[in-house]
């Protein structure tokens, strides 16, 4: 599977689409576009949906907490994302344990529909 980054407002929220292989230049390539469509549109819900093919290593997931906070993703946003892919669950596990751990509204699904619910429910 190729590469792909795919980044659009969708109204309610930013949907990013991340398939491939990840390292953390890809990782810093697809939220800096996230960051971006999030202030051009004033809206900081975002919905992924990933099918990794090669995951983060474990020290470029713990960096994303350093990316995000150089990006000024912070706890303004919420983040619904789904793995698609269950071999690259446990990496992205990792990064949604040391994000939530800042402080940021993250978290992981495998379910695209259970995704959207709590992306959109503000009482969470």
């Amino acid at each position: 599977m190729k590469n792909e980054i795919i980044i659009t407002y969708e109204g309610d929220y930013v949907q990013a689409i991340a398939n491939g292989d990840k390292d953390f230049n890809y990782s810093k390539k697809l939220w800096t576009q996230i960051a971006q469509t999030c202030r051009d549109n004033n809206c900081f819900k975002v919905f992924g949906i990933g099918n990794t093919t090669k995951p983060l290593r474990t020290m470029e997931a713990y960096q994303n907490a350093e990316l995000f906070r150089e990006l000024g993703l912070t706890h303004e946003y919420r983040i619904a994302w789904v793995e698609l892919n269950p071999d690259s669950y446990d990496s992205l596990y990792f990064a949604e344990t040391v994000l939530v751990n800042r402080g940021m509204p993250v978290r992981l699904f495998i379910d695209e529909s259970d995704a959207k619910k709590w992306l959109m429910n503000d009482d969470n």
